[in-house]
């Protein structure tokens, strides 16, 4: 399986608020696709600032190609990890551990690069030695091993494309 992105700038549809001045708008498309390049799932379907989704990528691929899951949050999903764990807190709390899986959450859950969406906790990482991409909540589960090479060298690219400045 491999993860794709596909982008379609947009006029900005809140370009008059504050804030939105070096914002870049524009529809977003995360795709699981199988070895033959088919459809296997729609990850995320979302009009967001692109550039700030391009950096949260840029700026965490050495974490979410390499750094293990850590033990208080292991499962068979990255997702299924998180989730449980949230779900099980109790009374005291260990803020250490807390505070040390909502920093891996920083940065591997898409909502980081997407900050104020309203999406899901689409989770990438490496989990039992592969690459994956998960989520696990009440309505939905899934998890799937992908090869992350192509889709890192098409986000490098795209933001080379639209910030020929920064390089």
């Amino acid at each position: 399986m491999k993860l794709d992105i596909e982008i379609e700038f947009l006029d900005h549809l809140y370009a008059h608020e504050p804030g939105s001045k070096g914002e870049l708008w524009s529809k977003i498309r995360l795709e699981i696709l199988d070895d033959r390049g088919c459809l296997v799932k729609t990850v995320l379907d979302w009009q967001w600032d692109i550039i700030l989704f391009l950096n949260w990528f840029i700026e965490n691929e050495k974490f979410l190609r390499n750094e293990n899951i850590p033990d208080n949050i292991k499962s068979s999903s990255i997702a299924k990890g998180i989730y449980d764990f949230y779900r099980k807190l109790s009374e005291p709390y260990d803020f250490t551990e807390i505070d040390k899986v909502y920093e891996y959450r920083e940065r591997h859950v898409l909502w980081f690069g997407l900050k104020g969406a309203d999406i899901d906790d689409f989770c990438i990482g490496l989990n039992n030695g592969s690459v994956t991409i998960s989520l696990h909540n009440k309505k939905e589960r899934w998890n799937y091993n992908i090869d992350v090479e192509d889709f890192f060298k098409k986000i490098r690219c795209i933001y080379n494309e639209i910030q020929p400045a920064k390089h």
